[in-house]
């Protein structure tokens, strides 16, 4: 089996150029990755369902490398809204932004993704040690946090979806992109008349030693996504990709890695079912 990971930090220049041109083609960019000695689902993933025109919000942006592509993916007629509260990160996303980005279709926002009772709601975002990949809204235990209490803070605005989504009058919204380490469930809370209006995928990170520090569970972030008229899933878990119903979020040992979970509803099942075919997605996973 093939290992699997995400997009590496940094490219040269003429691997920049060759990207963006494939990014052109999305369907012979999907086979090219086809022969890589380990698999990018992330990649795989975008270049199925991410279409021109489309609209993209980017939670937890961090320095912007899942922004670029998707700002290439959605083209001139598209639009990315990139959201990263680490100061040195926000940074590092506006440069890439600048390099990289063949499109004038990005708008980037230093603030937090919640479910702030205010609009003018302050909060403060902690690093753990060196690590702002991991930069979270609690104090958490797992990863980089479980080295010590090295932790730096950084005082940060905290907005919601549906307040980003009203201030930018978008009247569509297909693909939100969320890794923001456990604060997924006050996010999507946050989000929830812009969910039930328009029902975008949702690619969200699940990992138990997360939501614990926010005091839920996968099955409660399910729970949510029903109520707003999602009913299928699939887990990026163990190198492979399988079909999971969202009553089953409390399967055993599902969770305890960090996990990507692609959410979606009838709206986009015949897409979900045109990935499936394309790269053998298993069969639900079971509780046994």
């Amino acid at each position: 089996m093939k290992p699997y990971g995400s997009f590496p930090r940094d490219i040269s220049p003429a691997r920049d150029l060759i990207d963006f041109w494939l990014t052109r083609m999305p369907r012979l960019y999907t086979q090219v990755e086809r022969f890589r000695h380990w698999i990018n689902w992330d990649k795989r993933l975008y270049l199925s369902l991410i279409n021109p025109g489309d609209v993209v919000l980017d939670i937890g942006a961090n320095t912007g490398t899942h922004t670029v592509i998707f700002s290439h993916l959605v083209g001139k007629s598209g639009k990315v809204l990139a959201f990263e509260p680490v100061p040195a990160s926000f940074e590092r996303l506006q440069a890439n932004l600048a390099r990289r980005s063949r499109f004038a279709n990005v708008s980037a926002f230093q603030v937090a993704i919640g479910n702030p009772a205010s609009r003018h709601e302050g909060t403060t975002i902690i690093v753990p040690g060196e690590d702002p990949t991991q930069a979270s809204l609690r104090v958490q235990t797992g990863g980089s946090w479980a080295a010590g209490p090295d932790f730096r803070e950084y005082s940060c605005p905290l907005t919601s979806i549906d307040a980003e989504v009203s201030d930018a009058a978008l009247s569509r919204l297909d693909f939100l992109k969320m890794d923001i380490e456990g604060g997924e469930l006050d996010a999507l809370k946050g989000a929830a008349r812009a969910l039930s209006t328009h029902r975008p995928f949702i690619y969200s990170e699940v990992y138990e030693k997360w939501t614990a520090g926010f005091g839920y569970t996968s099955a409660d972030l399910f729970a949510l996504l029903r109520s707003l008229g999602y009913d299928g899933a699939r887990v990026f878990h163990q190198s492979g990709v399988r079909a999971i119903g969202l009553d089953d979020g409390t399967i055993a040992g599902l969770f305890e890695a960090s996990t990507n979970v692609l959410f979606f509803s009838d709206r986009h099942r015949g897409l979900v079912e045109s990935f499936d075919r394309r790269f053998h997605v298993g069969a639900p996973i079971s509780r046994e």
